[in-house]
């Protein structure tokens, strides 16, 4: 799989487990509750609350992993780091990048929800 934002080998695994059904839903729920976990993110950085800031990217983190979005989970990873040291400077630009970089995996996740889904 040429997809350099999701791993292919985790995609293998979920295929493993439970077919491509697994996985198409996974892309399923992931596509939907992602931005819903970012929009928290940035609602928490307008209002300056590094917890809901945590909460948020700490669940679009483990959300990445299973899916093999590693950029996307280490970036998440990185920010809830941040958030958790109350470092609301050096988060705010990295919500932007997050955004950028969950722009780009779901489209790739929507590629590889049409791969599994054929």
């Amino acid at each position: 799989m040429s997809n350099s934002l999701i791993d292919a080998d985790t995609l293998t695994r979920l295929n493993d487990l439970g077919g491509s059904d697994l996985i198409v839903k996974m892309v399923e729920l992931f596509s939907e509750h992602a931005p819903k976990r970012l929009q928290a993110a940035s609602e928490g950085l307008e209002k300056g609350d590094c917890n809901a800031i945590e909460r948020a990217v700490h669940s679009l983190k483990s959300s990445a992993a299973n899916l093999g979005a590693t950029s996307l989970q280490n970036l998440a990873s990185q920010i809830e780091a941040l958030a958790l040291q109350n470092d609301i400077a050096a988060i705010a630009p990295l919500i932007s990048e997050l955004q950028t970089l969950l722009d780009a995996v779901l489209n790739e996740l929507q590629t590889v929800k049409d791969q599994y889904s054929a």
